[in-house]
């Protein structure tokens, strides 16, 4: 697909695992709201660190990248939401994370 070019219709995206969801025609945007709400809803910390982590081993391979995740793993574990998190998991109910 990448050497000769050729266009994927979005099912097929879909099917061989190029894209996460395909939408409706013209519901695009609603369906990217709604998954950036459900992002914005987790802890910032973890999202933060998610972000540096996979980043880093995009640019600047594998061994980076998980040099990265186990620096960051102590913040992310040491962290208010984290603890939040786990106790909300064991009383149970919906957590109430403050993003530090």
């Amino acid at each position: 697909m990448i050497l000769l070019g050729d266009a994927v219709s979005a099912a097929k995206a879909g099917d061989i695992g190029l894209v996460d969801e395909v939408v409706e025609p013209g519901q695009a945007a609603v369906s990217a709201m709604e998954l950036a709400q459900r992002i914005a809803s987790l802890p910032a910390v973890a999202v933060r660190a998610i972000k540096k982590s996979m980043n880093t081993g995009l640019t600047q391979g594998m061994q980076a990248g998980s040099k990265c995740d186990i620096d960051l793993i102590a913040d992310v574990f040491a962290s208010h939401d984290a603890r939040e998190g786990v106790a909300a998991m064991l009383a149970p109910r919906e957590p109430t994370f403050l993003h530090r």
